[in-house]
């Protein structure tokens, strides 16, 4: 009966995709016409503490979460219907209800680090949500490049070479393209071996911060998020025009990998690389990041 019920919904809402059909999609699906869209996105980047951050947000009691933390709608699924976006967000109902009835903050968002460096994002973030709030995270791009070799390349069994010699080849083909780092859109060997192209913030920043006011970003230093959690997460909640917090659990760390120190002669080559991409950041940006090791 119900596989009947499914088969004759989909028939009625061509916008419902068969892999959502889990009863909980299937509603979601249903009622995505009456559904928000999001206040906030966190863009990136890639292992920088997007879902630390999240996680940390979502605590908050005016923060409602997504459906998922990554969506990608704006980078892999924009062929799909705006309501596929909005399933993924809490209804109108539940934000009129506790926003003008019970006189409290409500808010949504999510972080999909992958939308920083994809050169199409920005503009198809802005023709549906021109106001939405902006949150990016920046690591220091040597550690940031370690981290994406173990995580996606040497934890999944994808990556055989050692990081000197994965580092040595992508800066090579980097110099050859004279930087021009093409849009990652969803090949996992594309992704794979972009350690240190996806440390270079600057030209996909520049796009995004062209699109959209100065004044709906905010971009926090990871280094920052690790050392003094507290007053970063309270930073965020002021730019979301939010009170502050002081409630949320610190003790689970997301997405933390453990491995061996990187080799000295490693880092000072990606030092040397990222030297001048760096200084153009901190020009650009009015602020150093300090990232000097």
């Amino acid at each position: 009966m119900l596989k009947n019920c499914i088969k004759n919904l989909l028939g009625k809402y061509p916008n419902v995709y068969a892999g959502q059909l889990s009863k909980r999609n299937l509603f979601r699906s249903l009622t995505s016409n009456s559904r928000i869209l999001p206040d906030f996105i966190i863009i990136g980047e890639s292992k920088c503490g997007t879902t630390s951050l999240y996680n940390y947000m979502i605590q908050h009691p005016a923060i409602k979460p997504a459906l998922t933390k990554e969506i990608n709608f704006f980078n892999w699924s924009y062929d799909r219907p705006l309501n596929w976006y909005r399933g993924h967000f809490p209804t109108k109902f539940k934000k009129n209800l506790i926003k003008n009835v019970l006189k409290k903050p409500f808010l949504t968002g999510e972080a999909t680090p992958l939308y920083l460096f994809n050169s199409v994002v920005p503009k198809r973030v802005f023709k549906i949500i021109p106001n939405v709030k902006i949150i990016i995270l920046l690591r220091n791009p040597i550690d940031r490049a370690y981290s994406h070799y173990h995580d996606l390349g040497v934890r999944l069994g994808k990556e055989k070479r050692t990081f000197d010699d994965a580092i040595r080849s992508e800066i090579k083909i980097l110099e050859q393209k004279n930087y021009v780092v093409t849009n990652y859109n969803g090949d996992f060997s594309e992704r794979l071996y972009q350690y240190v192209a996806r440390g270079i913030y600057l030209p996909h920043l520049r796009i995004w911060m062209e699109t959209f006011p100065k004044k709906q970003f905010l971009i926090l230093k990871t280094e920052e998020l690790e050392e003094n959690t507290s007053k970063i997460l309270n930073d965020v909640f002021e730019f979301l025009s939010l009170p502050s917090y002081d409630k949320i659990g610190f003790e689970k760390k997301h997405n933390v990998s453990k491995y061996d120190p990187m080799s000295g002669s490693s880092r000072k080559i990606l030092m040397e690389f990222f030297k001048p991409h760096n200084k153009s950041l901190y020009k650009f940006l009015n602020r150093n990041f300090e990232w000097n090791y």
